[in-house]
């Protein structure tokens, strides 16, 4: 376990109001509690939390060997997800389920992202009281990309949360990662029956025919800021029929045909605000 002037040099609680900050924008989805977990190809881990107490926590008790995290060797960039209250847990990671709930956290959705030498998992959590939340999860799906998408720009520019690699977890003891069972789904996230569907690690086999890809929320944020087709090619150095495309692929996931509609249901979906995070 780790000692507490350890855990204190970690951003969770030597930096929380700026990650509290951070993660202000999830408090419009009902998100109660976010969380960061990597795991590098050695088994180390580096670990965050938006709530300073939970943090502390689950770092006395190096709760990090029982979160979710995996390497995804044949699926790099590919998003994962898993929905805790549908998984078959073991009694170490139950523990740290309860733990959560003590501090009102529950029902929570890990999305996890496979890189060359490391496995990302951000992991966002409700109140206990909120059951509802694992639908919305996936009806607010592009605002939890985007904000992905934000995170991983901070770890990279905000020199207060990017010293979490600076205090690595030992959290296995040789370089062989385990592998867990992942689960495609070729249905329209959105009509999947949770209970039935979600009780493995997960990956919409169609996923973009669906959500919105990293470029088409770019475009977005652009077409919110006032930029025409033409001025975001050239923001980009791509060509128009390239965001054009881009438009067409948001319209289309959006159900409508008019750059005017396609605000309109944005912000009804509650995107507008992560689109100003990027």
């Amino acid at each position: 376990m780790m000692n507490n002037s350890e855990i204190k040099k970690n951003p969770s609680l030597a930096h929380s109001e700026v990650l509290k900050k951070i993660c202000s924008p999830l408090v419009n989805l009902g998100i109660h509690f976010f969380g960061y977990t990597a795991i590098d190809i050695n088994g180390n881990a580096f670990c965050l939390g938006s709530k300073p107490d939970y943090a502390a926590e689950y770092l006395r008790h190096n709760h990090a060997r029982n979160d979710v995290h995996c390497r995804f060797d044949k699926a790099p960039k590919k998003y994962h997800y898993d929905f805790w209250d549908y998984l078959k847990i073991d009694r170490p990671t139950e523990e740290l389920y309860r733990m959560a709930a003590a501090f009102d956290q529950g029902h929570t959705l890990t999305i996890s992202q496979h890189a060359e030498e490391i496995t990302h998992c951000f992991h966002f959590s409700g109140h206990m009281t909120d059951i509802g939340i694992n639908q919305r999860y996936i009806e607010k799906m592009d605002s939890l990309h985007a904000f992905i998408l934000y995170f991983k720009k901070c770890l990279q520019s905000i020199p207060e949360i990017a010293a979490v690699y600076q205090y690595p977890v030992q959290i296995v003891s040789n370089k062989k990662i385990h592998k867990k069972k992942v689960v495609a789904v070729s249905l329209d996230p959105k009509s999947v029956a949770l209970i039935n569907t979600l009780k493995d690690t997960i990956y919409f086999r169609n996923q973009f025919h669906y959500f919105l890809t990293e470029n088409e929320l770019e475009c977005l944020k652009w077409l919110k800021l006032g930029k025409s087709a033409v001025m975001i090619a050239k923001i980009h150095n791509v060509s128009y029929k390239t965001i054009e495309r881009y438009i067409e692929a948001c319209k289309q996931k959006y159900q409508c045909y008019t750059l005017f509609q396609l605000g309109e249901k944005t912000s009804t979906a509650g995107l507008a605000p992560f689109l100003e995070l990027l």
